[in-house]
């Protein structure tokens, strides 16, 4: 029996990456060209890893999403890093969908806003505060309108 070394190594290259995190086929696809393996060979590899279910963008962007939330980071960012990852449009419309179903983004943000508070001093402007706040939720990702309801209501 023909046993191709390329292909195990690309494997085995394959394997020691998913042992410390899940990845997109995109993100694999790329690793594995980083480490000079052929078109074919990798093609073959993300076959056999998507044939033994280690490879599945499905299943990665709702453990990114997840995860991203507990940080906790906005839809938008979420949205956005998935893209990154090359996750596929309406992989990530059904992991949204999945994921809101579950939580409230306002209620998340409120939560990330009342332990930022707690550092910002006492003395300083309504409007200079009001506004760093709202920067803030922006860069964890979060929508306009959710970022300007929350510090009003807050």
């Amino acid at each position: 029996m023909f046993i191709d070394k390329n292909l195990e190594k690309a494997k085995n290259a394959a394997f020691r990456l998913l042992k410390f995190r899940e990845r997109s086929e995109k993100e694999l696809r790329d690793r594995l060209k980083k480490k000079k393996f052929d078109d074919l060979t990798i093609k073959e590899t993300i076959a056999y890893l998507k044939k033994i279910d280690l490879l599945n963008d499905n299943n990665f962007a709702i453990k990114w999403a997840e995860s991203r939330i507990k940080k906790p980071y906005g839809a938008k960012r979420i949205i956005y890093e998935l893209k990154q990852k090359g996750i596929e449009a309406k992989i990530i419309d059904k992991t949204l969908a999945d994921i809101k179903s579950r939580y409230n983004e306002y209620d998340l943000a409120r939560q990330i806003l009342e332990s930022q508070i707690k550092t910002i001093k006492k003395d300083q402007d309504l409007f200079k505060t009001k506004a760093r706040l709202y920067n803030f939720l922006i860069r964890r990702g979060f929508s306009y309108d959710v970022a300007a309801d929350t510090i009003e209501n807050l």
